[in-house]
């Protein structure tokens, strides 16, 4: 792979590192891929398919032509086949058991992960790598207790392989596993402190999905303090991931947030911002991002004038005493935060609550496993908090619509709204594929027709969406 393409695809998974966790699946499977290139190109799952797109054109010659899927098989048999084939076929077997594992049952899930285990031991790092792969692509659809029984062999070998991209990929098995990672805490603590910056942004990314509530108190204080040494990490993905990671602790994390908006990344501080613009406006949360109104980076201070005025009322006066500024720069980032929360405002859904019922897609295509991807939560709020995800498009920004109440690891991500006169659109996405809708405002209702779009050559469907007003809990 030439450098430059190299640093392209770097600068590619940098930026979708700023989006947030609602894009954490899609990234790691770009990230895996990125480090198996093949010349494949396989049709799969949007994100999948993507992953191999972006691996297809940084490796592939020009006018090479596209490796069909195999013919289907079971989760287990393609597990073993890993041990057989070449790079290109275990391409297409680790790309064929991620859109199995959606329908294998948890008996074969646990069969093929036994045999992938076994295989992270094989003396080809080349199957080893590749086993870690599928060890990513089927993970998170193995029951709690299949889990916490591979998390021993993941651990021992992100610590003990020589090959980086062995290591690398089991490390990122370990993203998946959430809370039931909370065991390898210690060694992961380690980690973060490894030669390779690869290793030390894959281990931010799993602490900041473990989480601190499995954690004593020491051991929270030891995470939180690893992050934010992590934030201001000599290598810029370390100090994106961590600052993300630290945005997934919640309001435990306000310091290192607070420390990152401060630091000298404007891209982390930028982060850092909008995460503190999601927690609740108390001072620690208010005071640092007034200050950064004064910042030297342009979007430094935009991020933190719109993370303010998200917050609405609550912080209105500290806003229009800064909109009187002796700063222009400060005067100016103030009245734009002002602006972000009278346009939402202005909208009737804002920070209203509604059920949402969507209707049949057709045509009938048969999704599958991409059926996830046409979900939305069962009910919503329309927040004033920014969705910083949207801003991928160029457009003005656009707000959150989270599930209400609140729920821990959804596993519809978080949607934006955008407000249009007498209408609203909103839509999810996981940065490739998902579905939008415009709704006409009636009385206490929202109605529209959604529609769906893919990262390939994919037909439309549409479906009735409709939003039905319900109490806020």
């Amino acid at each position: 792979m030439g450098a430059d393409h190299s640093f392209a695809a770097g600068r590619y998974l940098l930026f979708l590192a700023s989006w947030g966790a609602f894009a954490a699946h899609a990234l790691l499977r770009l990230i895996v891929v990125r480090q198996q290139c093949t010349a494949t190109e396989v049709h799969t799952r949007g994100t999948v398919r993507a992953a191999s797109l972006l691996c297809f054109s940084l490796a592939t010659p020009a006018g090479a032509q596209r490796v069909p899927s195999p013919p289907p098989q079971s989760i287990t048999q393609l597990a073993a086949q890993l041990r057989v084939d070449d790079s290109r076929g275990r391409f297409r077997a680790v790309s064929a058991m991620f859109q199995l594992s959606f329908e294998a049952t948890h008996e074969d899930v646990a069969a093929a992960l036994d045999t992938l285990i076994e295989e992270l031991h094989d003396g080809d790092s080349g199957l080893r790598s590749w086993a870690a792969a599928g060890i990513v692509d089927i993970i998170d659809r193995a029951p709690r207790a299949t889990q916490a029984a591979v998390l021993q062999p993941l651990i021992e070998e992100a610590v003990r392989d020589t090959v980086p991209a062995a290591r690398l990929t089991t490390a990122s098995a370990l993203w998946q596993l959430g809370d039931v990672a909370c065991p390898a805490v210690p060694t992961l603590l380690t980690l973060a402190a490894d030669h390779d910056p690869g290793m030390r942004w894959r281990v931010a990314v799993v602490l900041g999905e473990i989480g601190l509530a499995c954690l004593p108190d020491a051991s929270a204080g030891l995470v939180l303090a690893a992050l934010k040494a992590d934030a201001a990490d000599t290598d810029e993905f370390v100090r994106s991931y961590a600052v993300q990671a630290l945005g997934e602790l919640g309001a435990a994390a306000t310091a290192g947030l607070s420390a990152a908006l401060a630091g000298s990344d404007s891209v982390a501080a930028g982060s850092a911002a909008g995460l503190l613009g999601q927690l609740p406006p108390t001072a620690d949360v208010v005071e640092p991002l007034l200050g950064a109104l004064g910042a030297v980076a342009a979007n430094v201070r935009l991020e933190a004038a719109y993370a303010l005025g998200g917050f609405g009322p609550p912080v209105r006066d500290q806003l229009n005493r800064a909109a009187h500024s002796g700063s222009a720069s400060v005067r100016d980032a103030a009245r734009k935060g002002i602006w972000f929360y009278e346009r939402a405002a202005r909208s009737p859904v804002a920070d209203r609550c509604y059920a949402v019922v969507i209707g049949t897609w057709v045509p009938d295509l048969r999704l599958g496993a991409d059926t996830i991807f046409l979900r939305a939560p069962p009910s919503v709020r329309f927040a004033t908090v920014k969705y910083d995800e949207h801003l991928i498009l160029d457009t003005l920004p656009s707000y959150r619509v989270e599930p209400a109440p609140a729920t821990p690891r959804l596993q519809s991500w978080i949607g934006y709204w955008v407000p249009a006169g007498d209408s609203v659109h909103v839509g999810w996405s996981n940065g490739f594929s998902g579905f939008g809708a415009t709704l006409g405002v009636t009385a206490d209702t929202l109605r529209g027709t959604a529609s769906s779009h893919w990262d390939f050559d994919r037909e439309t469907q549409t479906a009735s969406i409709t939003f039905i007003a319900v109490a806020c809990r």
